[in-house]
């Protein structure tokens, strides 16, 4: 029996938030299970990449799925160098500066809000940086009388460029989940860009009442003796390969490890939970493999595997394109495609082998999914530039 909206466990209605953002947004789909974790862990969320990539858009997407908002749950700026603090906190009350009080009016301003997206959050100046580290690790900014508790949830941060100063480096380290983010790779998933319709009034999906209470449930999810042993043994091989986060992004795993518990209906967390950590302990780029690698190792072997396979196919993808741009004559290019058809078969012998491991193990692989579509996508990419074959079925 068909579960309705009404019926939903809270996991369940995350779960249809993130198949609806995903379907909505092409490409993204690592970068929305991620900003669902950060919502229910509370962590905040970056992404880097070039202008047009979608990066606001999935922000303001999730907004517009979440009922209980209101004019001021929901606040966006583009950060200049010459943004100034009355712009993000609230200009200050004229009538009393002239009692000789300093107090913010932060109506529909970031201290007001429970979800904040700053575009181009590295270029703000020190006055805004200062305020915006307490606001994102204690929750708090300081206005008067008020009470210095602020609603923040989950920021939301986007950038073209990576932090270079040192007096970013504390505002780097507060930013949990880190994507680089890629112009749309696949022909078909552009096409689906194109024609893909979003409604300006989507059906709203979770309330921000049932998205405060489901971050009271992953504080309660159990975090076992296990997943504990392989946070130390993760820094462990992490160190052995040069790799060292701050002790302030190990203990913020923690709340990470328990979302997606959460996430995937459970109330005790497994060494599985520990996957969305290859998202978060990088600092530099350079890092990023090494990082993935050591995490899925740990979490899910054949999610390892998988990855390695991920790449060498999308590795296949790019040399195949180069040669199609850079080849003078046909017979060129197929000859390049009957080369790469043979190790594309010997990556899909080697899917087909993680396929059925996945389904003994009973472990969920999430990547096995993303690299069954890679496959698809440039097997037909093949057929058709390398061999003038409008192909169907593939596998």
């Amino acid at each position: 029996m068909t579960k309705t909206a009404d019926t939903l466990t809270l996991p369940e209605k995350f779960e249809r938030l993130e198949n609806i953002l995903a379907h909505e947004i092409q490409e993204r789909t690592r970068e929305v299970h991620t900003a669902i974790l950060a919502i229910l862990s509370m962590k905040h969320h970056f992404q880097l990449g070039p202008p047009g990539t979608a990066k606001s858009l999935l922000v303001s997407r999730i907004a517009r799925r979440i009922s209980g908002l209101g004019d001021e749950g929901y606040f966006h700026w583009l950060l200049t160098k010459y943004t100034t603090p009355e712009e993000i906190f609230g200009p200050p009350s004229l009538p009393l500066l002239k009692e000789g009080k300093y107090y913010r009016v932060t109506d529909r301003k970031l201290p007001r809000a429970a979800f904040v997206f700053l575009d181009e959050i590295f270029k703000a100046n020190s006055s805004i940086l200062n305020a915006n580290l307490t606001a994102m690790n204690e929750r708090i900014f300081f206005n008067g009388d008020d009470d210095p508790n602020i609603p923040l949830i989950t920021l939301f941060a986007a950038s073209n460029e990576m932090p270079e100063s040192d007096e970013l480096a504390a505002l780097w380290d507060r930013v949990h989940f880190r994507h680089l983010i890629k112009p749309m790779q696949e022909s078909g998933n552009f096409m689906r860009m194109l024609t893909t319709v979003m409604p300006d009034k989507p059906e709203q999906v979770l309330s921000l009442q049932e998205i405060r209470e489901a971050t009271q449930m992953v504080r309660n999810v159990e975090v076992p003796n296990d997943v504990y042993d392989g946070l130390k043994t993760l820094r462990d091989a992490l160190r052995e390969e040069g790799v060292e986060p701050t002790d302030r992004r190990w203990m913020d795993c923690i709340p990470i490890i328990q979302a997606e518990a959460f996430f995937n209906g459970r109330t005790v967390a497994e060494i599985d939970d520990m996957r969305p950590l290859m998202y978060v302990l990088w600092t530099d780029e350079r890092e990023i493999k090494t990082v993935t690698k050591e995490v899925l190792e740990l979490a899910n072997p054949i999610d390892r595997e998988a990855n390695d396979l991920l790449e060498r196919i999308t590795d296949l993808e790019s040399e195949f394109k180069q040669v199609v741009r850079d080849a003078d004559n046909p017979k060129a290019i197929a000859k390049q495609a009957v080369e790469i058809h043979g190790k594309m078969q010997r990556a899909k012998a080697r899917m087909d082998d993680l396929k059925e491991r996945a389904a003994e193990s009973g472990r969920k692989s999430p990547l096995l999914e993303e690299l069954h579509n890679k496959f698809v996508s440039v097997a037909k990419l093949l057929m058709k530039d390398g061999f003038g074959v409008e192909s169907g079925d593939v596998l």
